[in-house]
Protein backbone atom coordinates (compact mmCIF):
# COMPACT_ATOMS: atom_id res chain seq x y z
CA UNK A 1 0.00 0.00 0.00
CA UNK A 2 1.05 3.59 -0.57
CA UNK A 3 2.62 5.20 2.49
CA UNK A 4 1.45 8.77 3.00
CA UNK A 5 3.68 11.00 5.15
CA UNK A 6 2.41 11.08 8.73
CA UNK A 7 2.61 14.87 8.91
CA UNK A 8 0.33 15.28 5.87
CA UNK A 9 -2.18 12.83 7.32
CA UNK A 10 -2.33 14.74 10.61
CA UNK A 11 -2.69 18.06 8.80
CA UNK A 12 -5.52 16.68 6.68
CA UNK A 13 -7.40 15.34 9.73
CA UNK A 14 -7.01 18.62 11.61
CA UNK A 15 -8.23 20.59 8.60
CA UNK A 16 -11.32 18.43 8.28
CA UNK A 17 -12.12 18.72 12.00
CA UNK A 18 -11.67 22.47 11.91
CA UNK A 19 -14.19 22.82 9.10
CA UNK A 20 -11.64 23.95 6.55
CA UNK A 21 -12.88 21.77 3.71
CA UNK A 22 -15.01 23.86 1.40
CA UNK A 23 -14.32 27.15 3.23
CA UNK A 24 -14.25 30.22 1.04
CA UNK A 25 -11.03 32.16 0.57
CA UNK A 26 -10.27 35.86 0.92
CA UNK A 27 -12.49 38.63 -0.53
CA UNK A 28 -10.23 38.96 -3.57
CA UNK A 29 -11.58 35.64 -4.87
CA UNK A 30 -14.91 37.33 -5.70
CA UNK A 31 -13.36 40.16 -7.69
CA UNK A 32 -13.98 40.24 -11.46
CA UNK A 33 -11.20 39.06 -13.74
CA UNK A 34 -9.10 41.85 -15.21
CA UNK A 35 -6.26 40.21 -17.17
CA UNK A 36 -5.14 41.84 -20.39
CA UNK A 37 -6.33 38.84 -22.42
CA UNK A 38 -9.82 40.32 -22.75
CA UNK A 39 -13.32 38.91 -22.05
CA UNK A 40 -13.62 35.30 -21.00
CA UNK A 41 -15.69 34.14 -23.98
CA UNK A 42 -13.41 35.76 -26.56
CA UNK A 43 -10.35 34.16 -28.18
CA UNK A 44 -9.98 30.45 -27.70
CA UNK A 45 -6.38 30.84 -26.60
CA UNK A 46 -7.12 33.43 -23.92
CA UNK A 47 -5.63 32.53 -20.57
CA UNK A 48 -8.50 33.63 -18.40
CA UNK A 49 -10.82 30.80 -17.41
CA UNK A 50 -14.55 30.59 -18.04
CA UNK A 51 -15.75 29.75 -14.53
CA UNK A 52 -18.08 26.81 -14.17
CA UNK A 53 -20.42 25.50 -11.51
CA UNK A 54 -19.76 25.43 -7.78
CA UNK A 55 -18.43 22.54 -5.73
CA UNK A 56 -20.93 19.70 -6.22
CA UNK A 57 -18.90 16.48 -6.13
CA UNK A 58 -19.81 14.27 -9.08
CA UNK A 59 -18.01 10.97 -9.48
CA UNK A 60 -15.72 10.68 -12.51
CA UNK A 61 -15.77 7.74 -14.86
CA UNK A 62 -13.88 4.69 -13.62
CA UNK A 63 -10.70 4.54 -15.69
CA UNK A 64 -8.74 2.32 -13.34
CA UNK A 65 -8.29 -0.29 -16.07
CA UNK A 66 -6.42 2.25 -18.17
CA UNK A 67 -3.88 3.04 -15.47
CA UNK A 68 -0.61 1.21 -15.78
CA UNK A 69 0.78 -1.13 -13.12
CA UNK A 70 3.60 0.53 -11.22
CA UNK A 71 7.16 -0.68 -11.33
CA UNK A 72 7.90 -0.12 -7.66
CA UNK A 73 5.95 0.62 -4.54
CA UNK A 74 7.10 3.61 -2.53
CA UNK A 75 9.80 2.70 -0.03
CA UNK A 76 9.84 3.99 3.58
CA UNK A 77 11.57 7.34 3.98
CA UNK A 78 10.68 8.62 0.51
CA UNK A 79 8.13 11.27 -0.45
CA UNK A 80 5.16 8.89 -0.53
CA UNK A 81 3.97 10.22 -3.90
CA UNK A 82 6.38 8.97 -6.58
CA UNK A 83 5.57 5.65 -8.22
CA UNK A 84 7.14 4.71 -11.54
CA UNK A 85 4.79 3.42 -14.24
CA UNK A 86 5.93 0.33 -16.11
CA UNK A 87 6.60 0.86 -19.83
CA UNK A 88 4.08 -1.03 -21.92
CA UNK A 89 4.12 0.06 -25.55
CA UNK A 90 7.07 -1.90 -26.96
CA UNK A 91 5.80 -5.12 -25.43
CA UNK A 92 2.11 -4.72 -26.25
CA UNK A 93 1.79 -2.88 -29.58
CA UNK A 94 1.53 -5.15 -32.67
CA UNK A 95 3.99 -3.07 -34.72
CA UNK A 96 7.20 -1.17 -33.95
CA UNK A 97 8.69 1.65 -36.02
CA UNK A 98 12.25 2.48 -35.00
CA UNK A 99 13.52 6.00 -35.68
CA UNK A 100 17.33 6.13 -36.14
CA UNK A 101 19.12 7.78 -33.23
CA UNK A 102 20.52 11.26 -33.68
CA UNK A 103 19.60 14.96 -33.68
CA UNK A 104 16.85 16.09 -36.04
CA UNK A 105 15.40 19.48 -36.91
CA UNK A 106 11.72 18.75 -36.69
CA UNK A 107 10.09 15.42 -37.42
CA UNK A 108 7.18 14.42 -39.67
CA UNK A 109 5.05 11.46 -40.61
CA UNK A 110 1.85 9.69 -39.59
CA UNK A 111 2.53 6.27 -38.05
CA UNK A 112 0.41 3.34 -39.11
CA UNK A 113 -2.35 2.25 -36.72
CA UNK A 114 -1.35 0.05 -33.78
CA UNK A 115 2.30 1.14 -33.88
CA UNK A 116 4.90 1.89 -31.23
CA UNK A 117 7.29 4.56 -32.52
CA UNK A 118 10.64 3.92 -30.82
CA UNK A 119 12.42 7.28 -30.54
CA UNK A 120 14.91 6.34 -27.84
CA UNK A 121 18.19 8.08 -28.64
CA UNK A 122 16.47 10.71 -30.82
CA UNK A 123 16.57 14.46 -30.12
CA UNK A 124 14.16 16.67 -32.06
CA UNK A 125 14.85 20.42 -32.11
CA UNK A 126 12.10 22.76 -33.24
CA UNK A 127 11.62 26.49 -33.88
CA UNK A 128 9.67 28.74 -36.27
CA UNK A 129 8.51 28.46 -38.97
CA UNK A 130 7.87 24.89 -37.75
CA UNK A 131 5.98 25.69 -34.55
CA UNK A 132 5.90 22.11 -33.29
CA UNK A 133 8.48 19.36 -33.10
CA UNK A 134 6.11 16.87 -34.71
CA UNK A 135 2.60 17.45 -36.09
CA UNK A 136 0.60 14.21 -36.31
CA UNK A 137 -2.25 14.81 -38.76
CA UNK A 138 -4.09 11.58 -37.95
CA UNK A 139 -3.64 8.87 -35.35
CA UNK A 140 -5.27 5.58 -34.40
CA UNK A 141 -3.60 3.66 -31.55
CA UNK A 142 -0.06 5.03 -31.68
CA UNK A 143 2.53 5.19 -28.91
CA UNK A 144 5.67 7.35 -28.91
CA UNK A 145 8.40 5.77 -26.78
CA UNK A 146 11.34 7.89 -25.66
CA UNK A 147 12.73 10.87 -27.49
CA UNK A 148 13.80 14.34 -26.40
CA UNK A 149 11.92 17.29 -27.90
CA UNK A 150 13.63 20.64 -27.33
CA UNK A 151 12.35 24.09 -28.34
CA UNK A 152 15.00 26.50 -29.57
CA UNK A 153 13.54 29.79 -28.39
CA UNK A 154 15.40 31.78 -25.77
CA UNK A 155 14.07 31.18 -22.26
CA UNK A 156 14.30 34.92 -21.65
CA UNK A 157 11.46 35.79 -24.06
CA UNK A 158 8.08 36.73 -22.58
CA UNK A 159 4.82 34.80 -22.68
CA UNK A 160 3.51 37.14 -25.39
CA UNK A 161 6.57 36.60 -27.58
CA UNK A 162 6.31 32.85 -27.17
CA UNK A 163 2.58 32.92 -27.97
CA UNK A 164 3.13 34.97 -31.12
CA UNK A 165 6.13 33.13 -32.54
CA UNK A 166 6.24 29.64 -30.98
CA UNK A 167 2.59 28.72 -30.34
CA UNK A 168 2.89 24.99 -30.90
CA UNK A 169 3.82 21.85 -29.04
CA UNK A 170 6.59 19.29 -28.95
CA UNK A 171 4.13 16.71 -30.38
CA UNK A 172 0.82 18.02 -31.70
CA UNK A 173 -1.98 15.55 -32.49
CA UNK A 174 -4.52 17.17 -34.82
CA UNK A 175 -6.91 14.24 -35.35
CA UNK A 176 -7.40 11.24 -33.11
CA UNK A 177 -9.66 8.19 -33.37
CA UNK A 178 -8.13 5.66 -30.97
CA UNK A 179 -5.38 6.13 -28.36
CA UNK A 180 -2.25 8.26 -28.60
CA UNK A 181 0.31 7.51 -25.88
CA UNK A 182 3.36 9.46 -24.77
CA UNK A 183 5.68 7.09 -22.86
CA UNK A 184 9.03 8.09 -21.30
CA UNK A 185 9.26 11.23 -23.41
CA UNK A 186 11.23 14.37 -22.42
CA UNK A 187 9.89 17.80 -23.46
CA UNK A 188 11.84 21.01 -22.86
CA UNK A 189 10.98 24.61 -23.71
CA UNK A 190 7.82 24.10 -25.78
CA UNK A 191 4.94 26.58 -25.73
CA UNK A 192 2.31 23.91 -25.01
CA UNK A 193 3.13 20.41 -23.83
CA UNK A 194 0.68 17.53 -24.42
CA UNK A 195 -1.44 18.81 -27.32
CA UNK A 196 -4.61 16.92 -28.27
CA UNK A 197 -7.16 17.85 -30.98
CA UNK A 198 -8.98 21.13 -30.59
CA UNK A 199 -12.38 20.28 -32.07
CA UNK A 200 -14.85 18.43 -29.78
CA UNK A 201 -17.38 17.75 -32.56
CA UNK A 202 -14.71 16.09 -34.73
CA UNK A 203 -13.16 14.01 -31.94
CA UNK A 204 -15.04 10.77 -31.07
CA UNK A 205 -15.50 9.58 -27.50
CA UNK A 206 -13.27 6.63 -28.38
CA UNK A 207 -10.30 8.99 -28.62
CA UNK A 208 -7.90 8.90 -25.69
CA UNK A 209 -4.62 10.49 -24.73
CA UNK A 210 -2.34 8.54 -22.37
CA UNK A 211 0.70 10.01 -20.61
CA UNK A 212 3.09 7.62 -18.89
CA UNK A 213 6.51 8.47 -17.42
CA UNK A 214 6.79 11.89 -19.08
CA UNK A 215 8.78 15.01 -18.10
CA UNK A 216 7.57 18.39 -19.32
CA UNK A 217 10.26 20.94 -18.50
CA UNK A 218 9.78 24.70 -18.82
CA UNK A 219 6.41 24.60 -20.58
CA UNK A 220 5.52 28.15 -21.62
CA UNK A 221 1.74 27.80 -21.49
CA UNK A 222 -0.54 24.73 -21.08
CA UNK A 223 1.06 21.48 -19.98
CA UNK A 224 -2.12 19.80 -21.27
CA UNK A 225 -3.90 21.52 -24.15
CA UNK A 226 -7.00 19.38 -24.50
CA UNK A 227 -9.57 21.75 -25.95
CA UNK A 228 -11.57 18.89 -27.46
CA UNK A 229 -12.17 17.55 -23.91
CA UNK A 230 -10.78 14.19 -25.01
CA UNK A 231 -10.44 11.44 -22.41
CA UNK A 232 -7.00 11.62 -20.75
CA UNK A 233 -5.16 9.16 -18.52
CA UNK A 234 -1.98 10.61 -17.01
CA UNK A 235 0.03 8.22 -14.85
CA UNK A 236 3.51 9.18 -13.59
CA UNK A 237 4.70 12.57 -14.84
CA UNK A 238 6.65 15.65 -13.79
CA UNK A 239 5.30 18.86 -15.32
CA UNK A 240 6.47 22.49 -15.15
CA UNK A 241 3.59 24.65 -16.33
CA UNK A 242 2.20 28.14 -16.82
CA UNK A 243 -1.26 26.53 -16.91
CA UNK A 244 -1.68 22.87 -16.02
CA UNK A 245 -4.79 21.64 -17.87
CA UNK A 246 -6.79 23.43 -20.56
CA UNK A 247 -10.07 21.90 -21.76
CA UNK A 248 -11.88 24.81 -23.32
CA UNK A 249 -12.94 25.54 -26.88
CA UNK A 250 -15.24 28.53 -27.05
CA UNK A 251 -15.82 28.08 -30.78
CA UNK A 252 -17.01 24.45 -30.73
CA UNK A 253 -19.06 23.25 -27.77
CA UNK A 254 -20.97 20.45 -29.49
CA UNK A 255 -21.55 17.93 -26.69
CA UNK A 256 -18.00 18.53 -25.47
CA UNK A 257 -16.99 16.56 -22.40
CA UNK A 258 -20.04 14.28 -22.42
CA UNK A 259 -18.88 10.68 -21.98
CA UNK A 260 -15.21 11.65 -21.57
CA UNK A 261 -13.05 12.31 -18.54
CA UNK A 262 -9.53 12.75 -17.20
CA UNK A 263 -7.74 10.64 -14.61
CA UNK A 264 -4.56 12.19 -13.19
CA UNK A 265 -2.47 9.89 -10.97
CA UNK A 266 1.09 10.07 -9.61
CA UNK A 267 1.69 13.45 -11.25
CA UNK A 268 3.89 16.24 -9.88
CA UNK A 269 2.89 19.68 -11.19
CA UNK A 270 4.93 22.85 -10.70
CA UNK A 271 3.28 26.17 -11.54
CA UNK A 272 6.50 28.01 -12.38
CA UNK A 273 7.14 31.74 -12.73
CA UNK A 274 8.41 32.66 -16.20
CA UNK A 275 9.02 35.97 -18.04
CA UNK A 276 5.80 37.93 -18.60
CA UNK A 277 5.68 41.72 -18.66
CA UNK A 278 1.88 42.02 -18.52
CA UNK A 279 0.66 43.90 -15.47
CA UNK A 280 -0.63 41.52 -12.80
CA UNK A 281 -0.13 40.38 -9.20
CA UNK A 282 1.66 37.13 -10.01
CA UNK A 283 5.34 36.39 -9.32
CA UNK A 284 6.38 40.05 -9.31
CA UNK A 285 6.54 42.70 -12.08
CA UNK A 286 8.40 40.69 -14.74
CA UNK A 287 7.16 37.09 -14.32
CA UNK A 288 3.90 35.21 -13.94
CA UNK A 289 2.07 31.91 -14.04
CA UNK A 290 -1.58 31.09 -14.54
CA UNK A 291 -3.92 28.68 -12.75
CA UNK A 292 -4.16 24.90 -12.53
CA UNK A 293 -7.42 24.49 -14.47
CA UNK A 294 -8.55 26.40 -17.57
CA UNK A 295 -12.07 25.13 -18.23
CA UNK A 296 -15.20 26.63 -19.74
CA UNK A 297 -18.61 25.94 -21.21
CA UNK A 298 -17.07 23.46 -23.64
CA UNK A 299 -15.95 21.29 -20.72
CA UNK A 300 -18.95 21.70 -18.41
CA UNK A 301 -19.67 17.93 -18.57
CA UNK A 302 -16.03 16.87 -18.39
CA UNK A 303 -15.19 14.82 -15.29
CA UNK A 304 -11.71 14.94 -13.75
CA UNK A 305 -10.24 12.85 -10.94
CA UNK A 306 -6.82 13.58 -9.40
CA UNK A 307 -5.11 11.11 -7.09
CA UNK A 308 -1.73 10.69 -5.35
CA UNK A 309 -0.36 13.92 -6.81
CA UNK A 310 1.28 17.19 -5.75
CA UNK A 311 0.74 20.72 -7.04
CA UNK A 312 3.47 23.25 -6.24
CA UNK A 313 1.91 26.70 -6.78
CA UNK A 314 4.44 29.50 -6.56
CA UNK A 315 2.20 32.56 -6.63
CA UNK A 316 -1.21 34.05 -7.28
CA UNK A 317 -2.49 33.31 -10.78
CA UNK A 318 -2.01 36.27 -13.09
CA UNK A 319 -5.76 36.03 -13.74
CA UNK A 320 -6.66 36.50 -10.09
CA UNK A 321 -7.58 34.34 -7.11
CA UNK A 322 -11.02 33.48 -8.50
CA UNK A 323 -9.45 31.46 -11.32
CA UNK A 324 -7.61 29.32 -8.75
CA UNK A 325 -10.81 27.39 -7.99
CA UNK A 326 -9.83 23.72 -7.64
CA UNK A 327 -13.27 22.33 -8.48
CA UNK A 328 -13.56 24.58 -11.50
CA UNK A 329 -16.55 22.99 -13.23
CA UNK A 330 -18.11 21.13 -10.29
CA UNK A 331 -16.91 17.79 -11.70
CA UNK A 332 -13.38 17.55 -10.25
CA UNK A 333 -12.62 15.16 -7.38
CA UNK A 334 -9.43 14.54 -5.42
CA UNK A 335 -7.87 11.78 -3.34
CA UNK A 336 -4.55 12.02 -1.48
CA UNK A 337 -3.51 15.26 -3.20
CA UNK A 338 -1.23 17.92 -1.73
CA UNK A 339 -1.16 21.58 -2.73
CA UNK A 340 2.05 23.32 -1.67
CA UNK A 341 1.46 27.08 -1.56
CA UNK A 342 4.57 29.19 -2.21
CA UNK A 343 2.95 32.62 -1.99
CA UNK A 344 2.27 34.93 0.91
CA UNK A 345 -0.36 34.18 3.51
CA UNK A 346 -2.81 31.30 3.18
CA UNK A 347 -4.09 29.62 0.02
CA UNK A 348 -5.98 32.36 -1.89
CA UNK A 349 -8.28 30.19 -4.02
CA UNK A 350 -12.05 30.29 -3.40
CA UNK A 351 -12.46 26.61 -2.49
CA UNK A 352 -10.77 23.75 -0.67
CA UNK A 353 -12.30 20.52 -1.97
CA UNK A 354 -12.16 17.27 0.03
CA UNK A 355 -9.17 15.04 -0.63
CA UNK A 356 -6.58 17.85 -0.68
CA UNK A 357 -4.03 18.75 1.99
CA UNK A 358 -2.81 22.36 1.89
CA UNK A 359 0.64 23.22 3.18
CA UNK A 360 3.41 25.81 2.90
CA UNK A 361 6.15 23.25 3.51
CA UNK A 362 8.19 23.47 0.33
CA UNK A 363 10.40 20.58 1.36
CA UNK A 364 7.52 18.22 0.47
CA UNK A 365 7.72 19.34 -3.15
CA UNK A 366 11.53 19.40 -3.24
CA UNK A 367 11.74 15.82 -1.94
CA UNK A 368 9.13 14.51 -4.37
CA UNK A 369 10.73 16.23 -7.38
CA UNK A 370 14.20 14.95 -6.47
CA UNK A 371 12.82 11.44 -6.04
CA UNK A 372 11.01 11.54 -9.39
CA UNK A 373 14.15 12.66 -11.21
CA UNK A 374 16.28 9.99 -9.55
CA UNK A 375 13.80 7.18 -10.25
CA UNK A 376 13.58 8.15 -13.92
CA UNK A 377 17.32 8.29 -14.50
CA UNK A 378 17.52 12.08 -14.62
CA UNK A 379 20.29 14.32 -13.34
CA UNK A 380 19.52 16.49 -10.31
CA UNK A 381 18.84 19.55 -12.48
CA UNK A 382 16.45 17.68 -14.76
CA UNK A 383 18.46 18.40 -17.92
CA UNK A 384 18.55 14.81 -19.15
CA UNK A 385 16.72 11.56 -18.35
CA UNK A 386 17.44 7.97 -19.36
CA UNK A 387 14.07 6.62 -18.11
CA UNK A 388 15.84 3.48 -16.91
Amino acid sequence: MRRVPLLLTIISLLAACDGQVGRRGDPESDAPLTGSDGPLAVAVDSETADLGADDSALAPADLSADLSPTADATAPGTSGFVMVAKPQCLSTMPKTQTVPAGVKTGYSGNPAPNTAVDMRGVTVKFAPPGESGWVVSGSDNVCVVGGKFVGQSSKSITWQQSKKNYDGSAIRVNNLKGTFTWENVFFDNSHDGIMLPRSPSKTPNSARGVVRGVYLKYTRDDCFENDSSTTVVADDALMECHMFFSARNNGDVSDAGAGSSATIRNVLVHMTCKPDNRSDKSCGPTDSHGQIWKLGSSSAKYKIHVEDSIFMVESLSRNGAKTMRLNMNGNITYKNVTVVWGGQGSWPGPDKPPGITFTKDRSIWDAARAEWLAKHGCDAQGNACTFK
